[in-house]
């Protein structure tokens, strides 16, 4: 067991429980740490990866600061390869290996534990390579052993892994996190992976959940990071718990829930820009009864603002403008694309001027609301 954080709370009291994969070296794959000796037979093409490992332990860093009175951090495990974890002072500390048997042991330690008490709230985080043919499938550090004649006993259906967790653990609130590519390679269709009427089966017979699940990219698309930095979905995570995912204020403070990350999520990938990388997404799925909360915090919140005109065509004729009432209005001259803003939370006079018809100037009192507040100008 690879526990590295451990509030010490009762087992049942109510807390977040959190498990923390990340899959960087792949070992049986080209780059691999035992590819040169023992090497996989089918590759499908993949490499060993780098991203993951840094990602992971960005994310357990992360999860160590969430603030939670309903539900705080009570343990986070963490499952890698390489199998080394550095805390959020540097102090490094070995873990078990992110092979198929301890990831298994891993997911079923963490739903035992959350299990402990049916509100409190588990976190899951994959980060590594993954497929998707008809499920979602994670592939664990020894995919590819040759040494095991059924290459498919090493791979992770997460998608009946998920359904089957939501049936059997007592927990209520389950967030899934998954920073995998979802490709379909050809080989992968020769294998038995899609028990689709088992899912269907499963589905059928769940209770009520807060369970949503948030995918780094859409079906069939890859995942991406920057070599030695977390992933996009790992950054865009941060951000979100941090300043952009609150839904609004609570005695003061600010409270990210499974909604309102959800939807900080989708909007925040879709505008990341990152040169000679594919536009990004979010996939926001899963079943949600009610939204659950996870986070915490005091002082200034952040909105995902856009600023059009209606008609959008006028947007390029318009000198738009974002005022506080407090400093310098945010000024943008005359360009044809929505302006993406970033603002802090509240309210500001918004206004489109122009030097000449046929459009009319037109200004609005809006209230920015985190996560994300559209404001469309009718200059008609």
């Amino acid at each position: 067991m690879s526990v590295v954080f451990n509030a010490g709370l009762g087992a049942a009291s109510r807390q977040t429980h959190a498990l923390v994969i990340g899959v960087a070296d792949y070992l049986h794959l080209p780059g691999g740490s035992q590819y040169a000796k023992a090497p996989a037979k089918n590759t499908f093409g993949l490499p060993r990866l780098d991203s993951p490992h840094v990602s992971a332990v960005s994310v357990a860093n992360l999860l160590r600061t969430l603030s939670n009175k309903q539900a705080p951090i009570g343990t986070i495990e963490v499952v890698l390869s390489p199998e080394i974890y550095a805390d959020p002072q540097g102090q490094q500390c070995a873990v078990d290996l992110a092979t198929m048997n301890n990831i298994t042991n891993a997911f079923v330690a963490w739903s035992q534990r959350a299990s402990a008490n049916p509100d409190n709230v588990a976190i899951f985080f994959f980060c590594g390579h993954g497929f998707e043919k008809e499920v979602m499938i994670l592939l664990p550090a020894d995919f590819g052993n040759p040494l095991v004649a059924n290459i498919a006993l090493n791979m992770i259906d997460f998608t009946t892994s998920r359904y089957n967790n939501l049936l059997e653990c007592e927990v209520k609130t389950q967030l899934f996190l998954v920073d995998a590519c979802r490709e379909n390679p050809i080989d992968l269709m020769k294998l038995n992976v899609n028990p689709t009427a088992l899912i269907s089966t499963l589905k059928s017979r769940m209770p009520p959940r807060d369970s949503p699940v948030l995918q780094s990219t859409n079906s069939g698309m890859k995942a991406h990071g920057a070599p030695g930095q977390p992933s996009y979905f790992s950054q865009a995570l941060a951000d979100c718990f941090q300043k952009f995912g609150s839904r609004g204020q609570n005695g003061g403070v600010w409270e990210v829930n499974t909604g309102s990350l959800s939807t900080a999520m989708k909007h925040y990938m879709l505008r990341m820009k990152v040169p000679g990388v594919p536009p990004l997404s979010c996939d926001a799925t899963g079943q949600s009864n009610f939204d659950s909360l996870l986070h915490s915090f005091a002082g200034q919140a952040y909105v995902m603002s856009l600023i059009d005109c209606d008609p959008q065509a006028a947007l390029s004729a318009a000198l738009l403008s974002v005022d506080d009432g407090v400093k310098a209005p945010e000024l943008r001259q005359g360009k044809p694309d929505p302006w993406e803003l970033d603002l802090p939370a509240g309210q500001y006079d918004v206004s489109a001027t122009f030097s000449a018809p046929p459009y009319h100037n037109k200004s609005f009192k809006q209230l920015m609301q985190p996560p994300h507040t559209p404001c469309t100008l009718d200059v008609q």
